[in-house]
C-alpha cells in the first residue's frame, strides 16, 4: 500500500535543488529516509486525530437520536393510552 503525503517536505525539495547543484550541503540518504519517516508520522497522527474526532460526533449524534427515539416511544405510548 502507498502512502500518500499531501505536503511534500520543503527540505526534500530544497535537496535536490542541492543534488543538482552538487553542494555539499546536500542531505545523506539517512536523512532523507529520517525525514520522510517523519511525514509520515505526521500524517498517521493527523489522520488518527481526525477519526477520533469523526467517532466521537458520530456517537454523540447516535445519543442524541437514541434519546429522541426513547422520548418519542414515551410520548407514543402516552397517546395510546388516551
Amino acid at each position: 500500500m502507498e502512502v500518500l503525503i499531501n505536503m511534500a517536505s520543503n527540505v526534500i525539495n530544497l535537496n535536490t535543488k542541492l543534488i543538482a547543484r552538487m553542494d555539499n550541503r546536500a542531505l545523506t540518504q539517512k536523512q532523507e529516509l529520517m525525514i520522510d519517516l517523519e511525514n509520515i508520522r505526521i500524517e498517521k497522527m493527523r489522520l488518527l486525530r481526525q477519526f477520533f474526532f469523526h467517532r466521537n460526533a458520530t456517537k454523540r449524534s447516535l445519543d442524541e437520536f437514541y434519546k429522541l427515539k426513547e422520548h418519542l416511544k414515551i410520548k407514543q405510548h402516552e397517546l395510546d393510552k388516551i
